[in-house]
């Protein structure tokens, strides 16, 4: 079984019979379990915060793992 990072934005829709728009980004074989974020968020919440028009907060500490660069 191979893991998979799918980089993703949700992003409000108008003039559609739809609330929200999910645009997939990227997606690449995850090397590990769980790949570095700026944080964690649930589905369902990240939707509502998008329904509402707001962000989830990002993690910026230093001791957090930083996100993978991609070239």
């Amino acid at each position: 079984m191979t893991l998979f990072a799918v980089v993703f934005t949700l992003d409000k829709v108008s003039g559609l019979p739809v609330d929200l728009h999910l645009r997939v980004r990227s997606a690449y074989p995850c090397d590990r379990k769980v790949p570095d974020t700026f944080g964690q968020v649930r589905f369902r919440h990240l939707v509502t915060l998008r329904c509402e028009g707001r962000h989830p907060p990002k993690r910026h500490d230093r001791n957090r793992r930083r996100p993978k660069v991609l070239p």
